[in-house]
């Protein structure tokens, strides 16, 4: 019970400051994700994109667009409500009571690094699948729960390991 509320307070501290500098710093990072989604689109889908910007807008650049030049036409994407599950990943490791230093470094770089990932394979999706898309919301509310599946499965592997190794002796006992 001590644990999770040392957590609970953790985490109500951190994921404001993760959040806010999350946003601030979301332009430079959207156009990081955009420069690599655009590279893939354009050199291994062979779309014609012909450039990419970032259009900061909003309170805290909430508001901020990720825009691709295809064929002469801006397609935007707004992006922001998506790469905001990176903070929130960082917020939640953050918070998590019990953890070396070593360890909370390592589980937020593969973690990071996962999201980072899976924010660039969204957007080569999008602008390449943009309209079938639409009919499958779903896709990207998948994404916004990817921290949470990732701070459990990174945070508590040993925990979820030791099930595994019990459940496959038990049926080799039963077997």
């Amino acid at each position: 019970m001590k644990r999770t509320l040392i957590f609970f307070v953790r985490f109500l501290i951190a994921a404001p400051i993760c959040l806010v500098l999350g946003w601030l710093l979301s332009p430079p990072y959207i156009w990081v994700v955009g420069q690599c989604a655009g590279s893939i689109w354009r050199f291994l889908l062979h779309a014609p994109v012909e450039a990419m910007h970032v259009k900061s807008q909003g309170i805290l650049n909430t508001g901020s667009l990720l825009v691709y030049v295809v064929s002469g036409h801006e397609r935007e994407l707004p992006i922001v409500p998506l790469v905001t599950n990176l903070p929130s990943y960082i917020a939640l490791v953050m918070a998590t009571v019990g953890l070396t230093i070593k360890r909370r470094l390592v589980i937020t770089g593969l973690g990071s690094a996962n999201l980072f990932v899976s924010h660039i394979v969204y957007v080569v999706n999008v602008a390449s699948y943009g309209p079938f898309l639409e009919k499958w919301p779903q896709v990207p509310e998948m994404l916004l729960l990817l921290p949470f599946l990732l701070w459990i499965v990174l945070v508590y592997w040993n925990q979820i390991a030791g099930y595994l190794v019990e459940e496959e002796n038990i049926d080799e006992e039963d077997g």
